[in-house]
């Protein structure tokens, strides 16, 4: 799949993308394993990322760069 993509794409927001899915996983993790009074600031740290890549996301559906 990956190959499909155009290399401007896969290098740009493609990229941006994984590595906030990448930070948002460890922040979940991180929040797994804290105290409970520890984990709100871990947990609003990952929503404010999950809220960026849902707009990265949909823009590139609008811009039309999807692998196909």
């Amino acid at each position: 799949m990956a190959s499909k993509i155009p290399k401007r794409d896969r290098f740009g927001i493609y990229l941006k993308i994984e590595n906030l899915l990448s930070e948002i996983m460890e922040l979940t993790i991180t929040a797994a394993l804290q105290s409970k009074s520890a984990k709100l600031p871990t947990l609003n740290s990952a929503r404010i990322k999950i809220e960026v890549m849902k707009r990265f996301i949909r823009l590139v559906g609008e811009l039309g760069c999807t692998a196909s």
